[in-house]
């Protein structure tokens, strides 16, 4: 899901007034100003206030964040996990899925006498659902297949 009113959610640390709005002017108070209580889109600090909250308010539901990504927090119900992930334009993903987690690896063996590293890759799902990948060269050098596939066993450990 996408969080469409998500900076109107975010509590002010400091004290913020601005102008009425146009068309909301109260009658007979023109000249007064109005005390946000809440985040508006347009303030800087609305993404890190909602964040702010967020955090708190997850970590209070017993979730606990994700050591390799901060924007991804998890929670065990018996043999069932949820999933809540945050993305770059603060949409929202949560899953709840079996807590299987699989984990896909492969190698291949250098072909090309310029190249001497072979490459890893490794997919990561969760219920089926892609959490984390990796594809890079690998550290050291492999003179066999099986060789190579160890040492990209290693890097997902």
């Amino acid at each position: 899901m996408d969080v469409k009113t998500t900076f109107l959610n975010g509590d002010l640390d400091e004290e913020i007034n601005m102008e009425q709005p146009s068309g909301f002017v109260a009658s007979s108070m023109e000249d007064k100003v109005c005390r946000l209580k809440k985040s508006l889109y347009a303030f800087k600090q609305a993404p890190k206030q909602w964040y702010e909250k967020f955090y708190k308010s997850i970590l209070s539901f017993s979730f606990i964040v994700n050591g390799a990504d901060p924007y991804v927090y998890s929670k065990m119900f018996g043999s069932d996990c949820v999933i809540i992930s945050l993305y770059n334009n603060l949409g929202v993903r949560i899953f709840r899925c079996p807590a299987i987690l699989e984990g896909y690896c492969n190698a291949n063996l250098v072909t090309n006498n310029d190249e001497m590293i072979s490459t890893s890759g490794y997919v990561f799902t969760l219920g089926g659902v892609v959490i984390w990948w990796k594809f890079a060269k690998q550290t050291c050098i492999a003179r066999f297949m099986m060789e190579s596939e160890f040492i990209a066993l290693n890097l997902v450990g």
